[in-house]
């Protein structure tokens, strides 16, 4: 009896300290609600604005964005709701924040085996500088795709990888930039932990959400193709992503073998990976996903400063789970941080290619980790590269 109500106690406990963080996070978002993004006034508030003069049915029946249509219907949602649009659009990217600092916490829980760790890990990412501006500045919604990629990442961590590679449909259903951990889910089908079975529930999720808007009217194939449409939007080599394309010429011919070169490295990453002698426990599945979080768009073209938002908050993760790693985010959230700068503030105070080289240096450090623990997997016991996950504890 007295076990449960201390266990009682400490869920309590547990909510009211949530709760306070989601109030600090929210008040600390609030100052930059009433900016204006470009992508907002261009494209978003549009979009919005189309929906509630056209009405919810007739306007997801017709091509007027280029987002697939769970972002749209989550604006259309909004449109019934008595907010001015800017905080509508504003808050659906700040309720993601909270998903996604619950993946983040279900993460680090899991591998230290404490509640405690956990709620370190959901205060720690909602601060994050460029979680922050990335939702109530800018107004975009990468928090969406990131945060099913975390919930992805934990429910393989529990066993559940058919529930993983749903949760991972459902982060491509709503950005393509989800592929950048599809090579970690590789890794993680050729060692074992997801059985290849499990890859036919990838494309439920994006199927399914494309239903209502082609029921609507909207054509089958344009839904299909959306991803394919966006491809070819942007010709620049990088645009303001601290990647390797940073040290080179912006010439449209480099695009074609950067593609190329970019992809092998990827590939060679997961055969090496695969072959590698490094324990899949909590820690060696976090390494290897913020290893790719990195290494895909700092070696793809065409990558956006945004691109490494899935690298900013898996960076957290990996320093809560190895202490001795605490510069990695520090390396990864200053180089996307000055990424973001020229866009929402004007200027580039930080030359771009010296951006590039702390992205470069994060990057060799979690290699460096997951080659020590493939050498020695024992390695892992200690602080810097621990990999065993305890249950989790009050």
């Amino acid at each position: 009896m007295k076990r449960g109500r201390m266990a009682m106690d400490g869920r309590y406990t547990g909510g009211v300290v949530v709760a306070l963080v989601a109030a600090l996070a929210l008040a600390v978002r609030a100052p930059f609600f009433g900016f204006e993004s470009w992508d907002y006034t261009g494209y978003v508030g549009p979009w919005y604005g189309h929906i509630e003069a056209r009405g919810f049915a007739r306007a997801l029946g017709e091509e007027f964005s280029n987002y697939t249509p769970p972002y749209l219907y989550l604006l259309g949602a909004a449109v019934a709701v008595p907010v001015p649009q800017l905080l509508a659009v504003k808050l659906i990217s700040v309720a993601f924040d909270l998903v996604m600092a619950a993946g983040a916490a279900g993460l680090a829980a899991r591998f230290h085996g404490t509640r405690s760790a956990g709620a370190v890990a959901f205060a720690a990412v909602l601060f994050v500088p460029t979680v922050v501006l990335n939702s109530a500045k800018w107004g975009q919604v990468d928090a969406a795709w990131a945060g099913f990629v975390l919930l992805a990442l934990w429910a393989l961590l529990r066993g559940r990888p058919n529930v993983a590679v749903l949760l991972l449909g459902v982060a491509f259903a709503f950005k393509v930039q989800a592929v950048f951990v599809l090579p970690a889910f590789a890794v993680f089908t050729l060692r074992g932990m997801v059985p290849w079975r499990s890859w036919a529930l990838f494309p439920v999720p994006y199927l399914l959400a494309i239903v209502p808007a082609w029921l609507f009217g909207r054509p089958l194939v344009d839904l299909l193709l959306i991803y394919r449409d966006q491809s070819g939007q942007y010709p620049q080599l990088t645009l303001n992503a601290p990647s390797l394309y940073a040290w080179l010429p912006d010439e449209p011919g480099l695009a074609r073998p950067g593609l190329y070169f970019g992809a092998t490295v990827i590939m060679l990453a997961v055969v090496a990976l695969w072959r590698s002698r490094a324990p899949l426990t909590a820690g060696g599945v976090v390494a290897v996903a913020t290893l790719f979080a990195i290494l895909c768009p700092f070696v793809l073209p065409h990558m956006h400063e945004r691109y490494f938002y899935l690298a900013d908050v898996l960076a957290v993760v990996y320093a809560i789970c190895f202490p001795a790693r605490w510069y990695v985010p520090v390396l990864v959230v200053t180089a996307s941080f000055y990424g973001y700068w020229p866009f929402l503030y004007g200027g580039e105070p930080v030359p771009m290619a010296a951006l590039s080289l702390l992205m470069l240096a994060a990057l060799c450090v979690t290699a460096f980790d997951l080659v020590r623990l493939g050498r020695s997997p024992r390695a892992g016991e200690r602080p810097a590269v621990r990999t065993e996950a305890a249950p989790v504890r009050a």
